[in-house]
């Protein structure tokens, strides 16, 4: 079968023939428009990736196929045999393993048989269970496990209940293997003292697991800090037009940007192949709309909050969204290995259908709901914010659980919290810019109440402005932009708290013009990030979330050291 494949992921590496193919990246990192560019007449995924949904609605055909056990790697060789057209032979390959296993069996010293084995799969310390693939395995070798199997096929152990059960055979990457016996108690494990160990070669396991109104004074108030000088009306336009410009010179490289990095030769050569509507108005063009309208709602999102906590080191994520859409996601990734443990199995297949993206906003609303529950409203913004950070602990915490009850879904949440944007399609595109047309008139509508609250709550209440109310309808704006953004794009670090920044470095401007130039400033961050995410390593992808980080930290460092020296 190996002759018929075009490309692989980046973990295949046998037979001989296999790491020549181009790499295609990961589960969570799919480079679709090289997939795309291959034309294969089918593609091979796993069931947790995103990029499933994408791949199809390009017009490929995608198999799904994740095989936990062996009666499930036994279905999926059968399946790859079908769509071969070569039906017996996927009976033909799994005889052969069958015959390899037993021969293997015959191998192990009878001294061995029926010995318990602790097999550990990562430093954790993790270990195979005996309902994994490897735990069959070990079985047919005939050959014990520590691990019952109540607790499922890779559970994380306490260091105590592994010197507890004494294993008489330990099996672990080598690295690992020696430094076991610097591990507090395990120097104690006779299985370590007699070198009755397996070291396995490092990588051995390195796969996927495939309108407001306010009182007079207020309009007041308004319309004096409006007025403006001419030299600060020039530097607003001139912000525009920078912003403007930096948006088409940004989209045109997005355009251009592609597999081959940045390269005119290769952008002339996709315009005269006949996948260039494909490749350019199917992958390129949505990705670097998405990019945009997904910067532009981070980039509201931070003003608003800003605006909303008088603190420029405001973010969007300060209310609890980012670890309800991360926690969100956690539990679609994990469901599968929850299934009949910890959730029913209809439960289980429930989340499964979900989706990721569905996932996330939901998480994010939830966190946010949560948060103004406890703060009981949003009366007090110090109340509200503390209540942030507690509801951002509570749920970090039961993410961090389920990932150790499901080890399979921390690769998928890793990919989530570096954010990505290669799984931008139209329906995306739809989506951000529903909701960023949403937000923002209202949003602008509500930009007095924020410049209000710049002379402090008291001061904002004698007004006359009903603070509390407007306060929880600015909330539910920033929720929803984030929900959305978080969704579709991952957890981009540094978007809404460096936007409002940069705005305000350039122009001296009231809330109104400052939510508008915000999103449009995070907007041609995101785009750039996006690009050079594209360029900087092709043909591989780097993840957007850390340009971001990147260089949103670098520019608050130069900002704090200038603000050092000027002080």
């Amino acid at each position: 079968f190996c002759e018929r494949l075009v490309g692989t992921d980046r973990y295949s590496n046998w037979p001989a023939s296999v790491p020549a193919l181009p790499k295609l990246g990961g589960m969570d990192d799919t480079q679709v428009e090289r997939v795309v560019a291959l034309r294969p007449d089918v593609v091979l995924a796993a069931r947790s990736t995103r990029a499933v949904e994408r791949l199809e609605s390009l017009g490929l055909t995608v198999v799904v196929l994740e095989p936990r056990s062996q009666a499930e790697a036994r279905r999926t060789v059968a399946t790859i045999a079908t769509l071969m057209g070569r039906p017996e032979q996927g009976a033909v390959l799994w005889a052969r393993i069958d015959q390899q296993v037993q021969r293997a069996a015959a191998r192990v010293p009878a001294a061995l048989r029926g010995r318990k084995v602790y097999f550990e799969v990562d430093s954790a310390p993790y270990a195979a269970g005996s309902t994994s693939f490897l735990g069959e395995l070990l079985t047919q070798l005939g050959l014990g496990n520590i691990v019952p199997p109540a607790l499922g096929p890779f559970p994380k152990l306490n260091p105590e209940f592994i010197v507890q059960a004494q294993p008489d055979l330990v099996m672990a990457v080598d690295r690992n293997l020696r430094d076991m016996p610097r591990r507090p108690g395990w120097s104690t494990l006779k299985a370590l003292q007699t070198g009755r160990t397996c070291a396995l070669a490092r990588g051995w396991a390195k796969r996927p697991n495939w309108s407001p109104t306010a009182c007079r004074r207020c309009r007041e108030h308004g319309r004096k800090s409006a007025r403006m000088s001419e030299h600060e009306q020039r530097r607003r336009t001139r912000l525009a037009w920078a912003l403007a410009l930096v948006a088409l010179l940004g989209g045109a490289a997005g355009l251009v940007a592609g597999s081959e990095g940045w390269s005119l030769a290769a952008f002339r050569t996709t315009l005269a192949d006949d996948s260039a509507d494909l490749i350019l108005w199917q992958i390129r063009a949505p990705r670097t709309l998405g990019a945009w309208l997904t910067g532009a709602l981070f980039g509201l999102a931070g003003a608003i909050a800003q605006g909303l906590f008088r603190n420029p080191l405001a973010d969007p994520y300060l209310l609890g969204s980012a670890a309800g859409a991360s926690l969100g996601v956690v539990l679609v990734l994990a469901a599968g290995s929850l299934a009949g443990v910890g959730l029913s199995l209809a439960t289980a297949e429930w989340l499964s259908r979900f989706g990721l993206v569905a996932a996330a906003f939901v998480g994010a609303l939830v966190g946010v709901g949560l948060t103004l529950s406890l703060a009981r409203g949003a009366q007090h913004t110090t109340r509200l914010l503390l209540a942030g950070v507690v509801v951002g602990v509570v749920l970090g915490a039961l993410n961090d659980l389920l990932t150790t009850l499901a080890p399979d879904a921390l690769r998928g949440k890793q990919a989530f919290l570096l954010g990505t944007t290669g799984f931008l399609g139209w329906s995306s595109c739809a989506v951000l810019g529903a909701v960023l047309l949403l937000v923002l008139p209202p949003g602008w509508r509500l930009s007095r109440v924020l410049d209000a609250l710049t002379l402090g709550e008291d001061s904002a209440a004698s007004l006359g402005l009903p603070l509390p109310t407007w306060r929880l309808v600015l909330v539910v704006l920033m929720a929803l932009a984030t929900g959305t953004a978080v969704s579709q794009a991952g957890m981009v670090a540094f978007v809404g708290l460096v936007a409002p920044h940069l705005v305000r470095r350039f122009v001296h401007a009231t809330h109104g013009y400052r939510l508008v130039a915000s999103a449009a400033m995070g907007g041609a961050l995101l785009l750039l990030a996006d690009v050079l995410a594209r360029t900087l390593i092709a043909p591989q992808e780097l993840p957007v979330g850390v340009l971001t980080a990147v260089l949103g930290g670098f520019y608050l460092l130069w900002l704090l050291r200038r603000r050092e020296i000027a002080g």
